[in-house]
Order: structure tokens, then C-alpha cells, then sequence
């Protein structure tokens, strides 16, 4: 996995979610976190973080246009997971 590989995890802060973040984030992956929970998300966050990889937090208030928004913030993403 490169350094370039981008990766959006909803739910990513706690469970598998979380488990699939970490992993990602260990084999060097941009990896962007979106779930509703600011606490646990950026706990995730400052863990691949620690250990020297990029990641970021979006909150996700599930509206009808988050679906279509988180894109055109992250434009470019190599996987994108529930």
C-alpha cells in the first residue's frame, strides 16, 4: 500500500470500523475517519497518528448531503468502507 492510498471509514472510531483504521494506517494509508462520535473518532485519529501516519476525523451528522459532500472534500480515495 503507498503513501498515496486514501481511505474513508464510516464508523471508523470503535469496533471494526476502528480495527480497519488502524490497519490501514499501519501499512501507511491517508486514512479519514467518519463516524458521529468526536470523542472516539479522534481517539482513532491520534492513535495512527502516534504512530507517524496521516489521518483525520469528519464528524458525520447524517444528512442528505453528506453522502454527496465527503467526496468532494477528499477527492481522491482508493477505498471507501463501512
Amino acid at each position: 500500500m503507498s503513501k498515496e492510498s486514501a481511505m474513508i471509514i464510516t464508523g471508523g472510531s470503535s469496533g471494526i470500523g476502528r480495527a480497519k483504521a488502524l490497519a490501514f494506517g499501519r501499512h501507511g494509508a491517508q486514512v479519514v475517519i467518519d463516524n458521529c462520535n468526536t470523542s472516539t473518532g479522534e481517539g482513532t485519529v491520534a492513535t495512527i497518528r502516534s504512530i507517524g501516519e496521516h489521518a483525520l476525523f469528519v464528524l458525520n451528522r447524517w444528512n442528505s448531503n453528506h453522502g454527496s459532500a465527503l467526496p468532494d472534500r477528499h477527492n481522491h480515495r482508493d477505498v471507501w468502507t463501512p
